[in-house]
């Protein structure tokens, strides 16, 4: 009896320790056909990240007219036609993928939308169907500990030499000051010195 609790538990803590797989799924439904969209969970700024589409018919062929997906957060935006005019048989599964930059945000959290539209019929159907679906895809991550440790380094490497070049210049100005006003003591005093000659 000891032996399988001891099991269990060492199995819980296997479970605890074990990093989540960071990846979204999501499933929308119009009655005629259904679009499964998978993503990284968590994104980052300025990496591109893929997002992945399976379309499929599960119990009738589907004329798609029109099957868009639109992605956005702040500041970013795409929209891509997924399937147009496009004839979807029973059973039938199609693969597509696109891929989404996110422009880094003012604040954080940032989230990626993900609209779809979808206009369709049934083959054996005269009538339009049009669909739409809007959930939240990926999360936007904030930089790490060590990527703001990296960015401080930067910053204080870029005020350093900032501060020398400031030193520079400083010391340059400094020489310029000294060097006029040496030419100009040497004037006065060639002037002077000629002054007195023509007397």
């Amino acid at each position: 009896m000891n032996k399988h609790i001891w099991a269990v538990s060492l199995g819980l803590m296997f479970l605890i320790i074990t990093p989540i797989v960071h990846a979204t799924k999501s499933e929308c439904y119009n009655g005629l056909m259904t679009i499964v969209v998978e993503a990284p969970n968590e994104v980052r700024p300025e990496e591109e990240f893929y997002v992945n589409f399976t379309v499929y018919s599960s119990f009738y062929n589907v004329y798609i007219i029109s099957a868009r997906v639109e992605l956005w957060a702040m500041g970013s935006y795409k929209q891509e036609t997924l399937l147009e005019a496009f004839f979807l048989k029973e059973r039938a599964v199609i693969k597509k993928n696109t891929t989404f930059v996110l422009e880094p945000a003012t604040s954080y959290p940032n989230i990626v939308i993900c609209d779809i539209w979808l206009l369709c019929r049934e083959e054996e159907s005269s009538e339009d169907q049009f669909s739409h679906f809007r959930f939240t895809l990926s999360w936007c991550t904030d930089l790490t500990y060590e990527e703001l440790r990296e960015v401080i380094r930067n910053q204080e490497s870029d005020i350093s030499k900032y501060q020398s070049t400031m030193r520079s210049f400083e010391m340059t100005t400094a020489i310029l000051a000294a060097t006029s006003a040496f030419f100009a003591a040497t004037t006065v005093y060639f002037v002077k010195a000629k002054r007195k000659r023509n007397l």
